[in-house]
């Protein structure tokens, strides 16, 4: 899972109303849990993740490689409700 906004639009739930409608959406029809990452230090991006339901999951040491050279993240999942 990615996304994106324009800083201009930052504030208004874009990003948290698509994260999840789209998470609605693929649980339960294509798996049961999805999975994403953010940067360490993206509080942003982290909270638009808790506001779509997602549970911070922990960390991973190699991710990817952000711009900075991080390659660290954290971990949030969202499953199925039974």
């Amino acid at each position: 899972m990615g996304y994106y906004v324009r800083t201009e639009q930052w504030g208004r739930g874009i990003a948290s109303t698509a994260l999840s409608l789209v998470s609605e959406w693929f649980l339960g029809r294509v798996d049961d849990e999805i999975v994403l990452f953010t940067h360490p230090e993206n509080i942003g991006s982290q909270k638009v993740a808790e506001r779509a339901a997602f549970v911070a999951a922990g960390s991973v040491a190699r991710y990817a490689e952000f711009k900075d050279g991080t390659t660290a993240a954290l971990r949030f999942v969202r499953r199925v409700q039974s």
